[in-house]
């Protein structure tokens, strides 16, 4: 795969250079030339050759642009080539790629060497070959029907060794490209107890001002065939031009069970079906006719989302979407919602009716069972599902150009993202957004959802605050105490029995934070008039107690927290 990642390299930065004026020139000013007309009027033919015209889009097809009727035809004979094998094999499978194509003899046979995603958990390789009565070259119009495919051969789970990220995440397994098979990511059982901690002090907490560790472009993974041809090398800033389409290396699955809780999906509307893809009007990116559908990326969640060890989590998805994106498709949106999220999505009418004017606890959401927040931006497609979305974002590198946190409103929820991608000479994403490498900054500065590319278990460590590495050191129990230390700023269980300061939080301003005059035992807090004894939710308010420390350490009041955490 490393090799064929290099020769791919070397053709598409050649073929850049040659052919980019041709290749704008075909996709635009030559759209309606006489040779495309006489081909075919139809849309979806117009629509795949746009796409594969596209400068960074590399394919087989692409040497077919100037035979509109035999792209398509080869391009269907892909999707009718999977579509039967899934039928056949009772096994859900999705095209994914062409990645080599042969002609066999005078236009009628070809060869297919083809990326699919199986059973919406690993990509496997499948060859197959097709044989077509007449000409394509020569036809005006392609009845399907005639089309007879051989043997449709799959290579099935194909191990590797685990590539780049990878391997930060102690793959299981790991297939095409070296890339983590779905669900078989890993973290630490102390990073996962860590991020649990941070989630669950924060049960009291308005659901739109919990911290929640985000994934930009969530659905743009690797695992699931974005980006399957990526070669720059994370991390950026990448030294040469190239080619890195996939925002994320893992699946939702992995995301989540890694301990993200907010995600963001991209619907559009292209190709005759609702994918998650990238923009679609840009000439350099956009959807790809066999981008994943959007009903299997909700279909992914609700299965996570309903396992008995996820019914208490509470997660938020974000749709990027718009007039534009979606076109008036409101039920294929609203329908896989209901269909695998259902009951579990706190409604718009679920919040006038149980909350109004309010957001609901983390705690409330749990009472009635809604642990799924839908919030969209251009299109609610009706209310039903979706809220409008509801915080002020901005980038990256607009959030560190600001000094001491200042780029965001603290009054407000906020979203910080980024973007990894680089699509070779004509966007680089770490230069124009930057790319979030460390989130502690993001969450001493409270920012709700710092929304990181390529999330990683070493990414996600930074975004600890609460327990320091291999804390607790022996299993909590309803006894336990806890320390804030003033040199490692992290937590550490405590002998009960000792002395210390006690973290004192007001009464009225909960980002108000002080220290006892006096120590004590941590079974006797004594914090002044209008403060009580207590602990930092987020990562704003554990830097205030921080700043009121002076490099003291304090005991943390986790007792009402513990039931949660054993």
């Amino acid at each position: 795969m490393a090799k064929q990642r290099s020769c791919f390299q070397l053709l598409l930065l050649s073929t850049t250079f040659l052919n980019f004026n041709d290749v704008l020139s075909f996709s635009t000013a030559q759209e309606d030339a006489s040779f495309y007309h006489q081909d075919s009027q139809d849309d979806v033919i117009r629509e795949y050759v746009k796409y594969f015209a596209r400068p960074t889009v590399s394919s087989p097809l692409k040497k077919f642009l100037h035979k509109p009727t035999t792209l398509i035809a080869l391009a269907k004979a892909a999707e009718l080539a999977v579509d039967s094998y899934s039928k056949k094999s009772k096994r859900t499978c999705r095209l994914r790629g062409i990645l080599n194509l042969k002609e066999l003899s005078n236009n009628t046979d070809y060869w297919f060497h083809i990326l699919v995603l199986e059973e919406d958990t690993f990509l496997t390789e499948a060859f197959f070959e097709v044989g077509i009565r007449q000409p394509l070259d020569k036809a005006r119009k392609v009845d399907f029907s005639t089309f007879k495919f051989s043997e449709f051969k799959t290579i099935g789970r194909n191990e590797n060794d685990c590539d780049q990220l990878s391997k930060l995440a102690d793959c299981s397994k790991c297939g095409f490209g070296g890339r983590c098979e779905k669900g078989t990511a890993h973290i630490s059982t102390w990073l996962a107890f860590a991020l649990k901690t941070q989630r669950e002090i924060q049960i009291d907490e308005p659901f739109d001002r919990i911290q929640m560790v985000s994934a930009h472009n969530a659905f743009n993974d690797r695992s699931d065939g974005y980006g399957e041809l990526d070669y720059c090398p994370w991390p950026p800033p990448y030294e040469n031009v190239c080619l890195d389409l996939a925002n994320q290396e893992f699946s939702f699955t992995d995301l989540l069970n890694m301990g993200v809780r907010a995600m963001e999906i991209d619907p559009w509307w292209c190709f005759g079906k609702m994918l998650m893809s990238h923009n679609y009007e840009k000439a350099y990116e956009g959807c790809a006719p066999w981008d994943r559908e959007f009903e299997d990326g909700i279909k992914e969640i609700g299965e996570w989302i309903n396992k008995p060890e996820n019914s208490q989590e509470v997660i938020r998805l974000y749709f990027e979407d718009g007039a534009t994106h979606t076109y008036g498709h409101d039920a294929l949106i609203n329908g896989p919602v209901a269909k695998y999220l259902g009951d579990k999505v706190l409604t718009p009418n679920d919040s006038r009716k149980y909350f109004p004017g309010r957001w609901p606890t983390l705690r409330e959401l749990r009472k009635i069972n809604k642990t799924v927040v839908i919030a969209g931006f251009g299109d609610q497609h009706g209310g039903e599902y979706i809220f409008d979305r509801y915080w002020e974002e901005l980038t990256r590198n607009d959030f560190v150009a600001s000094p001491n946190c200042s780029g965001i409103n603290r009054d407000k929820p906020s979203r910080v993202f980024c973007d990894s991608t680089e699509y070779l000479f004509f966007w680089n994403g770490p230069k124009e957004t930057g790319v979030i490498l460390d989130f502690s900054r993001f969450m001493k500065c409270g920012v709700t959802y710092p929304a990181a590319d390529q999330v990683n278990p070493v990414l996600l460590e930074t975004a600890v605050f609460t327990w320091a590495q291999g804390e607790p050191s022996k299993p909590l129990t309803e006894t336990s105490c806890v320390l804030l230390d003033g040199k490692t700023e992290k937590w550490h269980l405590g002998n009960c029995l000792e002395e210390y300061l006690f973290a004192c939080q007001s009464i009225k301003n909960v980002t108000d934070w002080v220290t006892s005059t006096v120590p004590g035992q941590y079974t006797k807090p004594v914090c002044p008039g209008g403060y009580d004894f207590s602990i930092p939710h987020n990562g704003f308010q554990h830097q205030q107690l921080i700043n009121a420390m002076n490099d003291k350490t304090v005991w943390v009041n986790i007792t009402p927290y513990i039931h949660l955490l054993v």
